[in-house]
């Protein structure tokens, strides 16, 4: 499976933020063949030497190979593609507070400039499989506390949420693969087996 945003030449950047189709393949392992099984539009502000994020594209497949989770809007919602259809078989999401999104001066300096503004972050931060549920790693973080995860299961019924104080990478084979900085400031890559 490959993703491909597919975005407009320059010329036909104007300052405003466009809808850049993003595309699901799914491609021969020699590379011979390409399969397109669907497309979703992903808003970014484009100018034509500027660009800025508006929403994010998340996706991930369950564990069968069958289904893609996507998000791919700033607000909170996931669809849930039939990797073998084409088909969007499901929407789902929940009702989420809107976290507000504070500017660095450089990017305040480069909303000023091209009269944009990105007043919230994106609601969804990332999607990872982990036992046939379905981890949605929030906005809603704390330096402190650590960020929110929602859980799901496949038909989209909300069922639990948990805090995690861990910059978590991916989720893989039962195993937690996170980014951890020790007290020297040295990063290091750690793997965590998770129990059932």
């Amino acid at each position: 499976m490959f993703s491909r945003a597919n975005y407009p030449p320059i010329e036909e950047r104007k300052g405003k933020l466009t809808e850049i189709p993003h595309e699901i393949l799914l491609v021969s392992k020699d590379g011979s063949e390409e399969k397109l099984v669907h497309t979703f539009s992903v808003l970014r502000f484009l100018a034509q030497n500027a660009a800025a994020f508006w929403s994010p594209f998340h996706a991930a497949q369950s564990d069968d190979g069958r289904f893609l989770f996507v998000n791919h809007t700033a607000e909170y919602g996931i669809s849930v593609l039939d990797l073998e259809t084409g088909k969007i078989v499901r929407n789902f999401g929940r009702k989420y507070p809107r976290i507000k999104h504070y500017s660095d001066p450089r990017e305040a300096q480069f909303f000023k400039k091209y009269n944009f503004e990105r007043p919230y972050e994106a609601d969804i931060a990332g999607l990872y499989v982990f036992n046939n549920r379905l981890w949605i790693r929030t906005s809603t973080a704390d330096k402190e506390k650590g960020t929110l995860f929602d859980v799901f299961n496949f038909d989209g019924t909300y069922l639990d949420a948990f805090i995690l104080k861990k910059n978590l990478i991916a989720v893989l084979n039962g195993r937690l693969m996170v980014l951890e900085t020790d007290a020297d400031g040295y990063l290091s890559f750690v793997i965590y087996a998770v129990g059932e």
